[in-house]
């Protein structure tokens, strides 16, 4: 089998956001698996669709989440503001590879017999966000997802109300 899904997170504000950086990296390395492993067709498009899921639905609250800490968070120290402005920038120079990652599962959730011919271009983005990613969250952990976890207790459930309710829009 290509996938299984996790569990949701429980905890603060921070734990949830660790949580979602573990689903980020399952769904990439699924991704890869999907480039390279063989499946029968229905499993590859299960897979596909998937991921096409996580990365155009999910993975933009996340974001929203990681941005709406980040104004919270500014101000507040200097090599925490170049953190925060290194995740923002790191936001949109992902934001192609991952509507490509998007478009590509797409294609083969539609057509999994055409894999073959999309494996290439998917293991080549695949790569691409590995090492972005890899970078991007680690600095997230290391820097901001300490700083949440400082912030009063009241910034804290304000933005936990606040992506909570993303997610139930």
């Amino acid at each position: 089998m290509l996938f299984a899904i996790g569990k949701r997170a429980t905890g603060d504000l921070a734990d949830q956001l660790l949580a979602c950086h573990d689903r980020i990296r399952r769904f990439v390395a699924l991704a890869a698996r999907l480039a390279t492993e063989p499946a029968a067709p229905e499993e590859l498009a299960a897979a596909a669709r998937i991921i096409a899921r996580y990365f155009s639905e999910s993975f933009p609250l996340h974001l929203a989440d990681e941005e709406a800490a980040a104004r919270v968070l500014a101000a507040r120290d200097e090599m925490l503001d170049a953190a925060l402005g290194d995740m923002m920038m790191d936001h949109v120079a992902h934001a192609a590879d991952v509507a490509e990652l998007v478009a590509i599962c797409r294609g083969i959730a539609d057509e999994p017999e055409a894999r073959p011919q999309m494996s290439e271009a998917l293991a080549a983005v695949v790569q691409r966000l590995e090492g972005a990613f890899a970078q991007h969250l680690a600095l997230e952990e290391r820097v901001i997802l300490p700083a949440i976890r400082h912030l009063p207790p009241h910034y804290q459930l304000a933005l936990r109300v606040a992506a909570q309710r993303r997610r139930a829009a």
